[in-house]
């Protein structure tokens, strides 16, 4: 039934007609839209229904099929084109790395390095999640660390922390980073070369700032983000350039970047601790401490 010819006939019979029966034809027009809705009503294809839709879309019908092959998809810029390319996401590729460690449950998980620690035992709120380092001796450290060293900042390194501050933050230091020193110095000023978060009361911080240190001087960032207790932080330290920038990066917050008094030339390892400043019990809850040095 070709509805548009019915439709022309229906008109050209009404204009052709007497005056006086112009009316009553029209009624008749209107009535036989009315009846031909319906009809096309009932042959509306509904594409959720399995008996209405069968079978494939042949490919002709898209752009006539121009491109279509077996490697090929239709793509959101209205052609045939290779996923990967136009209009595919690339997923990116596993940087190639020589270090990774993870700290779990009471034994701890190493892959290419050993792993030491001072004062830390399985989380009693949450074994097997975290790893706390806790001392109640005024300036005696509790911290994590890799036994050996893995890297030079050189080498443009990428270290990862999670960590979670203890439920009372009040007269500690806290450092956190890339070390030549096995522990953690108790001085606002690193006692070896090295790039690290630092949080000292003693230093009245404001927050988490950055320290880079050359062995003989010390810079350190503007407050990167606040600090509260009982609160789970992911730290990132990047090195780049070949030992010629490092950036601070906390959870979602602005990256900050420091350039001078930066070690070069010297091993590093990774490590986190804390260092009360009383005789009272201070925590530091360590998730896992990851070390990436890209390959050549």
């Amino acid at each position: 039934m070709n509805i548009l010819a019915v439709a022309r006939q229906k008109l050209s019979d009404i204009l052709k007609a007497d005056p006086e029966t112009i009316n009553s034809n029209f009624d008749r027009l209107r009535q036989d839209v009315v009846n031909l809705a319906a009809a096309l009503n009932a042959y509306k294809i509904d594409l959720a229904s399995s008996a209405d839709v069968t079978g494939n879309l042949p490919v002709t019908n898209l752009n006539s099929g121009t491109g279509a092959t077996a490697s090929t998809a239709w793509l959101g810029n209205g052609t045939w084109g290779a996923v990967g390319t136009t209009g595919a996401i690339v997923m990116p590729s596993i940087k190639d790395c020589s270090w990774i460690v993870g700290r779990i449950g009471t034994v701890g998980l190493g892959v290419g390095a050993n792993f030491a620690s001072t004062n830390v035992t399985a989380n009693p709120e949450v074994t097997g999640v975290f790893m706390r380092a806790s001392s109640a001796t005024s300036g005696t450290s509790a911290h994590a660390s890799f036994n050996n060293t893995h890297c030079w900042l050189d080498n443009n390194p990428t270290a990862i922390f999670k960590i979670r501050t203890g439920a009372d933050i009040s007269s500690i230091r806290l450092w956190i980073g890339l070390t030549a020193a096995t522990t953690p110095t108790n001085a606002d000023t690193q006692a070896s070369r090295g790039c690290m978060f630092r949080y000292s009361t003693v230093a009245g911080d404001a927050g988490w700032v950055g320290a880079n240190y050359d062995g003989s001087t010390q810079s350190v960032t503007a407050k990167i983000a606040d600090i509260a207790a009982s609160t789970v932080y992911l730290l990132t330290i990047a090195v780049s350039g070949n030992g010629a920038l490092v950036t601070y990066t906390i959870d979602a917050n602005p990256p900050v970047t420091l350039s001078t008094n930066i070690a070069t030339g010297n091993a590093m390892r990774i490590l986190a601790g804390i260092i009360p400043q009383v005789s009272s019990t201070r925590n530091l809850d360590i998730r896992s401490e990851y070390l990436e040095v890209p390959v050549p």
